[in-house]
């Protein structure tokens, strides 16, 4: 077995772009206030997992770097997990969704749970959405609560455009679940071992 070393480090002038792109596609105008005093690590160890790093961690971290070279290789990870890159593409998961939620204006409502378990969210199953969406956008996904923002359960990419919705049937998917992805909170329920 071929031991691989793990790697985190400050992103690269491409992998920040990459991550950057995603988000002013996504949150457009919030990217200022979402970024501010904040930079982009990876953590490589095959798949580059990617963190939102605040200003103060950030100078730790350097500060660890310029000073103790035998240290600098124990670090492991630092800030806040918001998802991976791919083949030269961001992929957000779960904890980025959680991250930011509060910026994603583009929500679905939904009846029941089935989400949590990695299922299709079908036509029939949404309560409401709040703005109006393309194919291909993310949205935040929320279950019903006692007041109507309710609760986040977590993103998913648009397969439809919301115009499409009143005369699609009733089995129209429009975000699909997925079992193997961290794109839900039940998620970490699925693979807790």
């Amino acid at each position: 077995m071929v031991k691989t070393e793990t790697l985190f480090k400050k992103a690269s002038k491409e992998e920040e772009q990459i991550v950057l792109s995603f988000l002013l596609k996504e949150f457009d105008t919030k990217v200022r206030e979402i970024m501010n005093n904040k930079s982009i690590f990876i953590k490589q160890r095959g798949v580059k997992e990617v963190y939102i790093v605040n200003e103060e961690l950030k100078d730790t971290i350097e500060f660890i770097r310029n000073n103790s070279l035998e240290l600098t290789k124990n670090i492991f990870l630092a800030g806040y997990p918001i998802g991976t890159i791919h083949e030269k593409q961001f992929q957000l998961e779960i904890t980025g969704g959680f991250y930011f939620n509060k910026y994603m204006e583009k929500r679905l409502i939904i009846k029941t749970k089935q989400f949590l378990y990695g299922k299709d969210i079908v036509l029939a199953n949404v309560k409401k959405y709040t703005l109006p969406f393309k194919k291909g956008n993310w949205l935040a996904v929320y279950g019903r609560g006692k007041k109507d923002s309710g609760l986040f359960y977590g993103v998913g990419k648009a397969l439809v455009d919301s115009n499409e919705l009143s005369s699609a049937p009733p089995n129209t998917v429009i975000i699909k679940g997925c079992k193997h992805r961290p794109f839900d909170l039940g998620w970490y329920l699925r693979f807790e071992k």
